[in-house]
């Protein structure tokens, strides 16, 4: 049997940070957490490529990735280094061996910074392993994802093994304010070749670079959130200000998804109502959880 891992994404940013980076001209920003913030674009600015070796290399848009909601991208630059594989999940930033991972060094000789880590995803934030990566000289980091989609032909996990119905997103857990690296998930196929070819103690040097956001006359942001989404509360009452500010330049949607209530549990076989004022329809319908809410109009108006 298949099963899967919930999808959650904890974390909040300040309105001052929102705003500055709308501002900033970046058509891509997404503020994920119990509430979502997302700033749209057409194409990824960003890439990543293993140019050694080149059996590892994919011609054209390289290897598919996403980048994480923190951290300071080069935009308009380039990270070129060798990639070491940590081979922890880099939690403990009492207990980071940098002379351990691989590819294996016979001199012993810890990471050769600046170096770009690759580490394991699990254990702790997104946040919590960048910014250990970072104290330990590195120029930035991949996380390996250790799960697949289950919607991919090729995610076949054993029978004790999970997937994961939606897309992972590398979210800040509200902390991430001191982390200037920048850092890429990497799908678990990608992610254990290149491992693969460390482990057999290969050279491997990837590239992570960064283009420059194609100017436009306004940016373009959705937002979800729930009724039941009190971390949120603060941005819904002061975002105002950054709208007022970004004016003409800034277009707002909101996205009302509806999630079955009845699927969820939310009524009982007698008829009784378990999600309380989640709910419309007698419970038939609730709005999912990292999303605005089943009717804007009635429940809440943002901004």
């Amino acid at each position: 049997m298949r099963m899967t891992r919930p999808h959650c994404l904890p974390g909040t940013r300040s309105l001052s940070s929102i705003l500055a980076l709308l501002l900033s001209g970046s058509l891509q920003f997404r503020l994920l957490g119990l509430y979502k913030l997302e700033v749209v674009r057409a194409v990824q600015t960003s890439k990543f490529q293993i140019l050694i070796p080149q059996s590892l290399s994919k011609p054209g848009k390289g290897y598919d990735h996403r980048d994480a909601l923190f951290g300071i991208p080069p935009y308009g630059g380039s990270i070129q280094q060798q990639v070491f594989y940590a081979d922890t999940d880099l939690c403990d930033a009492n207990n980071i061996n940098a002379k351990g991972g691989y590819p294996q060094r016979s001199d012993g000789s810890a990471w050769q910074t600046p170096f770009i880590l690759l580490v394991d995803r699990g254990g702790c934030s997104f946040v919590v392993k960048v910014r250990n990566a970072q104290r330990a000289g590195a120029a930035g980091v991949l996380i390996a994802d250790d799960l697949c989609l289950c919607d991919r032909p090729d995610c076949k996990p054993e029978t004790d093994e999970v997937c994961e119905t939606r897309e992972p997103l590398m979210a800040d857990d509200g902390s991430g304010a001191d982390v200037s690296i920048p850092s890429f998930l990497l799908f678990r196929e990608d992610a254990d070749q290149i491992k693969q070819a460390l482990m057999n103690n290969q050279h491997v040097r990837a590239q992570m670079s960064f283009k420059v956001p194609a100017p436009g006359a306004r940016v373009e942001y959705q937002l979800w959130t729930a009724p039941s989404d009190f971390v949120s509360r603060s941005l819904e009452q002061t975002f105002g200000l950054a709208a007022a500010a970004l004016g003409d330049r800034a277009s707002f949607q909101p996205h009302p998804y509806i999630y079955d209530g009845i699927s969820a549990g939310c009524q009982t076989e007698t008829g009784e109502d378990e999600c309380f004022n989640l709910c419309l329809n007698d419970g038939g319908t609730v709005p999912l959880t990292q999303t605005m809410t089943c009717n804007p109009d009635h429940r809440e108006l943002m901004l």
